[in-house]
């Protein structure tokens, strides 16, 4: 649920922007794939960090687990149109959001998600008051 009102914020904010047709849904995606690729990130960390999986982000799939990712979020959206359906659905619960409030969903978002990463990755190393 927490992706489909990023969803819908990021495509409501690229809505305004117009640029070609499908643009709006391409840019939504990747600010959704961007932001579950984060999450991801964090829970492998701390999956790793209790040692109950080994490390599977070695220099050999550096390029394989992103592009996975990138795939798995564009399919599940673009399977029978999924992302016109999610965005008419909260469209009609929540009407058309104001600008600044998508800007402030996606940066709170993000900035959140990142802040979560950050101090995982220093909770694994053993780094700042984790040391």
């Amino acid at each position: 649920m927490l992706y489909k009102h990023l969803f819908f914020h990021a495509h409501s904010l690229s809505l305004n922007y117009g640029s070609s047709k499908d643009m709006p849904y391409f840019f939504s995606l990747t600010i959704v794939a961007l932001c579950f690729m984060f999450n991801a990130q964090t829970m492998f960390f701390l999956l790793e960090t209790f040692d109950i999986v080994p490390y599977i982000f070695k220099r050999e799939y550096k390029w394989f687990f992103p592009f996975l990712f990138l795939a798995i979020i564009y399919g599940s959206y673009m399977y029978k149109e999924r992302y016109k359906l999610v965005y008419q659905e909260l469209l009609s619960i929540y009407g058309n959001p104001n600008k600044w409030t998508s800007i402030s969903i996606v940066i709170l978002y993000y900035v959140l998600s990142f802040i979560i990463l950050l101090i995982t990755g220093m909770y694994k190393n053993g780094d700042w008051i984790f040391s």
